[in-house]
């Protein structure tokens, strides 16, 4: 069966329960007709005629073609359809188990990624924090060594300008 059937039956169940469905959302149900149903005498003019019998005939061998169908359908139905059903239910549950395990496995994947991105940026924040200390350390003896080129050039020109004075 497909969603249009049940959108149907829904909609003939909430109309038939006094809601109002009639928002121009579903199609609007129409009502069975029993006229194609009926077997009509020929019009009143051709009462005598055989040909409008034959027609009238024909139409009615047609309706009861179409009726045995319908009751041979109905046969079938009631004798296989609840099976049908079942087996057909079966193959969605097997679906919606095969489907929950595949959701499993991919959250279960997302997780695995999730854990080993945590682990890998754990041990690269250490790194990091060590090549930090590392670079602070040798800032700060660039320093040291700059201030002390700076002290040696101050003596070296304190040194040249005595001996100028001498």
């Amino acid at each position: 069966m497909n969603l249009y059937f049940h959108i149907r039956i829904e909609a003939h169940l909430d109309i038939k329960i006094g809601s109002s469905m009639n928002s121009g959302i579903f199609p609007p149900l129409v009502m069975i007709q029993c006229s194609r149903y009926e077997l009509p005498q020929p019009p009143g003019g051709k009462m005598t005629d055989i040909s409008a019998w034959t027609e009238c005939v024909e139409n009615s061998q047609a309706q009861l073609e179409h009726q045995a169908l319908r009751i041979q359908n109905l046969e079938l139905m009631s004798k296989y359809g609840a099976s049908m059903w079942k087996s057909h239910n079966d193959i969605l549950v097997g679906m919606s188990e095969d489907a929950q395990k595949q959701l499993n496995k991919i959250r279960k994947d997302i997780q695995d990624v999730n854990w080993q991105r945590k682990n890998e940026q754990t041990k690269a924040g250490g790194k990091l924090r060590q090549l930090e200390e590392s670079w602070v350390g040798l800032v700060s003896k660039n320093y040291e060594i700059e201030r002390a080129c700076v002290e040696l050039e101050k003596e070296i020109q304190e040194e040249k300008r005595q001996k100028s004075y001498r």
